[in-house]
């Protein structure tokens, strides 16, 4: 219930989908700013959106009960992040809840927020190799009657206590595809995991955000067709050039997100 199906009307035509998840900024013991983070490129261009927020009931969620916002200027709702190299984006949600509870509906949403973004000390205490999930909508694919994201489970392809290519950046070993853009990917433990020094950790779970998901590694594939006309000494020669993905994913540090606060 953390991730946010994002649907978006583009100025150009069509439509396109991707990912966002809540996060509540400059939490404080009373107060915080709960915002959904995207890639700036799910956004860009779009000139109306749509979200889906699952409805509770004493704090409880409805799962076949949602409600479906219209956002117009859509592009224009987000605060991209200042620097032009990180695809991050966030958009304060206050005003959908004062307006649903407006409605006599309870939004049932739950967030990250700052403690669950390890520090650099601590992500210095993992294995080069550790178990991840990735938690969005590829391809846009979804439980549209339950509201409820897709899981993909991998590992780190880089560590993520490292700068990838000098950059606050890591890669993972998961199947990515248009529409995991945003996705929110953590740290997932369950049950029993080695930690660094070779002692063993039994029973419980370890779960942190670790970074965000942005783009995919492709390989570039070209072969040779051969177009024959009549009559046959006529020749054309077609070469296509197609992506194919290696199930690589490029994930933006989710320390990254702290550059909203101020």
């Amino acid at each position: 219930h953390a991730t946010v199906r994002i649907e978006c009307e583009l100025k150009a035509g069509g439509t396109s989908t991707g990912t966002g998840f809540y996060f509540n900024f400059l939490c404080t013991e009373t107060i915080s700013v709960p915002c959904i983070v995207t890639n700036k490129h799910v956004v860009k261009d779009a000139q109306k959106g749509r979200i889906v927020i699952t409805l509770a009931h004493e704090d409880k969620p409805l799962l076949n009960e949602h409600y479906h916002v219209a956002i117009e200027n859509m592009e224009a709702m987000w605060i991209g992040h200042p620097s032009v190299d990180v695809d991050l984006a966030i958009m304060p949600v206050s005003l959908i809840y004062h307006h649903l509870r407006a409605l006599g509906k309870e939004p049932y949403i739950r967030g990250f927020s700052p403690r669950d973004v390890w520090t650099d000390d601590k992500l210095a205490d993992l294995l080069p190799i550790e178990d991840v999930a990735m938690i969005g909508y590829p391809n846009g694919v979804w439980d549209s009657v339950n509201n409820l994201p897709v899981i993909r489970t991998g590992i780190t392809a880089t560590p993520c206590y490292m700068n990838y290519e000098g950059k606050r950046r890591f890669l993972i070993d998961i199947a990515s595809f248009q529409g995991s853009s945003g996705s929110p990917v953590c740290l997932f433990n369950r049950g029993t995991w080695l930690k660094k020094g070779g002692n063993t950790q039994m029973g419980g779970y370890r779960i942190c955000l670790l970074g965000i998901m942005f783009a995919a590694i492709v390989r570039k594939q070209t072969g040779e067709l051969m177009q024959i006309t009549i009559p046959a000494s006529t020749k054309t020669t077609i070469i296509p050039v197609m992506d194919t993905l290696i199930n690589l994913g490029v994930c933006i540090k989710a320390s990254r997100l702290m550059d909203f606060e101020p």
